[in-house]
């Protein structure tokens, strides 16, 4: 009787309440209609309600980026990125700036290369439509808009090699093509009956 006593008691005295598992973070991608500032307040709120370290925010910041983020976070030296107050201030450095307004991005949604388009003449469209509202647009997000619109056949084989440049997306693509390396349907596969009786 006296040990649950004992075991109330404590409970009594334990002032630290358990964490709720469902406050996490939300991910973040670096599009444009994402506002950096206030994707790393929820962050710090986040991290000082389940009181993470600097190590862990570090961390944890590795496992919700997507999209352009992962690009640009890819590129980081190592360095950077165990070190919190260097990710933090690098994070808000590149991506505080993006100003692709949302008709940019409306019209951006329907640009895909066409059938018979040439690469290089896509590729200027694109690139002067991203340069009319941004002229200080980052790689990284060139590369996002870009990669996405080109013919599916072409697409995967220039994302395997890990253009870096939106001049290498061009490139890489325009050597394709220029090889005539389009991928054919396959032609459906009949099994073989062996007809021995």
């Amino acid at each position: 009787m006296n040990w649950l006593i004992n075991q109330s008691q404590q409970r009594g005295n334990n002032t630290e309440k358990p964490k709720d598992s469902r406050i996490r973070l939300r991910s973040f991608s670096g599009l444009p209609i994402e506002d950096v500032l206030a994707w790393l307040d929820h962050f710090d709120n986040v991290a000082d309600y389940h009181q993470w370290s600097d190590d862990r925010k570090a961390l944890e910041l590795r496992t919700i980026l997507e999209n352009v983020a992962t690009t640009w976070f890819i590129q980081q030296l190592e360095e950077v990125k165990q070190n919190w107050s260097y990710i933090r201030k690098q994070l808000v450095q590149h991506f505080v700036n993006n100003d692709i307004t949302l008709t940019t991005l409306q019209q951006l949604g329907n640009m895909h290369e066409q059938t018979h388009e040439p690469k290089a003449q896509f590729a200027v469209k694109l690139k002067q439509l991203l340069l009319r509202d941004d002229p200080n647009i980052k790689e990284t997000m060139k590369l996002y808009f870009l990669l996405p619109r080109l013919r599916h056949n072409i697409y995967r084989r220039v994302k395997d090699q890990g253009p870096t440049t939106f001049q290498m997306v061009v490139h890489i693509s325009q050597r394709i093509e220029a090889r005539g390396y389009v991928e054919l349907p396959q032609a459906p596969t009949t099994p073989q009956h062996n007809n021995k009786i």
